[in-house]
């Protein structure tokens, strides 16, 4: 490509156009213009120009010392195929011949085009786009066969008959391009025949016989004139014009025979209204095997009309009972058979109801069923939650009652006296244990601190009992032995308590707060540590898991109404 910027070469005083790329001669008074955007910056300049650097008012950008061209730049397309080849050069381009990097033709002097122009399309192009989509196929098809071959009848071979609006249209826009031919390339030119043969072709189509033949002649002699006997086009000629021929022929003779039907159905007709209605019967025969034989359709329709006028015309026969065939009776076997196609048909419908059903709602055979199935489980919920209201009730009376049971024992036993049972599995121990932790309790055995509650008190509490390690039988002499997770029983006259251990610690004597509540039932064992000495105390805590009372509250209140009644009997005794 050809720079659109050159510098001066040769004399001093002589410059080098962009343009054209021949030498200007200083002091040749031209416009300049801007060699990046082409705008015009001076008018009526001496080339080179400028002297100095200079600004563009339209790109904005510096124009160097004698930058400035003659002429504006464009585009330079191949005069071949119209694609680009040089970018922003000036106008005639180029200097010398050059080959075009899309069609490899050569581009002239100066024979650059500034924009591409759009390709004329030739007559026969013209032509071909004004001709329907079936008659340019037919042209383009591969060559027909020999005609010794066996071919199918004409009607077999004729076009299907199009509206007669699209028909005649095509027929007007053939004979425009047939026209335009004539004028054009000659009445004996290859495409000038093939547009009379589409003619011809479109006539035969809307069977205008009369105007097709004549055509189809006239392109048969000047193809056979023009191009030869033996071409394809020629010998396609003339088996058009064979058949239409013989679709003419066709045509005239359904004609005849329709016009010879329709006067047979009408005199038929006058005869069936004074005659036997079997006239009327005969027409329609003869209308039917008329038919059969591949009589025109339209040619029949006013024959069958008027035949179907008469028969309408004509009183029909009463048909008496006697004609009438009975049925013989079904057998068994069918009768079976007759009422499995009823089930069959009955079963298939409830089938579809399903599936119609089940597809806008929901499946309503197992709809039906967990239904049922709902009242039932509904039902045992009920007395589930009936039941366990019941359980917590009776929950909460033996919570009550142990309670107030405990209350009272803790008041009524004094010191020394037995409270309830200990029993720990992991040391083997089994002891009673009494009221009091004083040196006479403890003599007895394990002791219940006074100042701590009885198990099951109302609340949450700590209950302390307390035993020797060395002395008196050394009821916690194992208690160090004691780890998470182990069992504690504790049995008392009003109910069963369970305890497990969670933690053991080593205190003074003076700590008061092993005892202190903490929010849930625990047991706390008190011992001395070590063995032989009383300078420590061991404490061993155990949570609560359960309780159960020694009687059920039916028998509690029946204790306590014997008791009562007692009480009254010995009061008024």
């Amino acid at each position: 490509m050809v720079s659109a910027v050159h510098e001066p070469r040769g004399a001093p005083g002589a410059s080098t156009s962009a343009a054209t790329g021949e030498e200007i001669e200083r002091g040749e008074v031209v416009d300049a213009y801007c060699p990046f955007c082409s705008a015009l910056v001076a008018e009526q300049v001496e080339l080179p120009w400028p002297q100095t650097p200079r600004r563009c008012r339209s790109c904005e950008r510096w124009i160097g010392p004698r930058r400035a061209v003659e002429a504006p730049l464009a585009d330079a397309h191949c005069p071949h195929c119209r694609s680009l080849v040089a970018a922003g050069v000036g106008l005639p381009w180029p200097p010398a011949p050059r080959r075009c990097r899309s069609c490899e033709r050569w581009i002239g002097r100066n024979r650059a085009a500034e924009a591409p122009q759009p390709r004329l399309h030739s007559l026969t192009t013209h032509t071909k786009r004004l001709q329907p989509r079936h008659a340019r196929a037919r042209r383009e098809s591969p060559p027909p066969q020999p005609e010794h071959e066996v071919r199918a009848p004409a009607r077999a071979r004729r076009k299907p008959k199009p509206s007669d609006t699209g028909t005649w249209a095509s027929i007007r826009l053939y004979e425009v391009t047939l026209k335009a031919c004539e004028r054009v390339l000659g009445a004996d030119h290859p495409h000038t025949l093939a547009a009379r043969h589409d003619v011809a072709a479109a006539y035969a189509a809307a069977e205008d016989f009369a105007t097709a033949i004549p055509l189809y002649e006239e392109t048969l002699a000047k193809r056979a004139a023009v191009i030869g006997p033996d071409h394809p086009d020629t010998r396609a000629s003339r088996r058009e014009l064979a058949s239409a021929r013989e679709s003419a022929a066709t045509t005239a003779d359904e004609r005849i025979d329709g016009a010879r039907l329709l006067d047979t159905a009408r005199s038929l007709t006058e005869r069936a209204r004074v005659r036997a209605p079997t006239i009327a019967t005969d027409a329609r025969d003869r209308l039917a095997h008329a038919r059969d034989r591949g009589r025109s359709t339209l040619a029949l329709l006013p024959a069958a009309a008027t035949v179907s006028q008469a028969a309408a015309a004509l009183p029909l026969p009463r048909r008496r009972r006697r004609d009438v065939e009975a049925k013989p009776p079904r057998t068994l076997l069918g009768r079976v058979v007759h009422l499995l196609a009823v089930l069959m048909v009955a079963l298939g419908a409830l089938v579809v109801t399903d599936a119609f059903v089940t597809l806008f709602w929901q499946e309503p055979i197992t709809a039906l069923i967990a239904a049922g199935n709902r009242g039932e489980v509904n039902h045992q919920l009920d007395a589930m939650l009936k039941a366990a209201q019941a359980q917590q009730a009776r929950q909460q009376l033996t919570r009550q009652m142990i309670a107030r049971d405990a209350a009272a024992l803790d008041l009524q036993t004094p010191d020394g006296h037995a409270l309830g049972r200990i029993r720990i599995p992991r040391i083997g121990i089994s002891f009673t244990f009494v009221q009091g932790e004083d040196e006479g309790a403890l003599e007895r055995g394990p002791g219940h601190y006074p100042q701590t509650p009885l198990p099951g008190a109302s609340g949450h509490w700590t209950v302390g009992i307390a035993g020797h390690r060395t002395t008196f039988l050394a009821p916690f002499r194992n208690i160090d032995q004691l780890r998470r997770g182990d069992r504690i029983f504790l049995t008392m006259p009003y109910a069963r308590f369970t305890y497990v251990v969670e933690r053991t610690i080593i205190v003074l004597p003076t700590n008061h707060t092993i005892f202190a509540a903490v929010g849930y039932n625990r047991l706390a064992l008190s011992a001395c540590n070590p063995p032989f000495s009383a300078a420590q105390r061991i404490i061993v805590y155990a949570h609560q898991t359960r309780m159960a009372p020694l009687v059920s509250v039916e028998s509690h209140r029946r204790i306590r109404h014997s008791a009562v009644e007692r009480l009254w009997k010995g009061v008024l005794a």
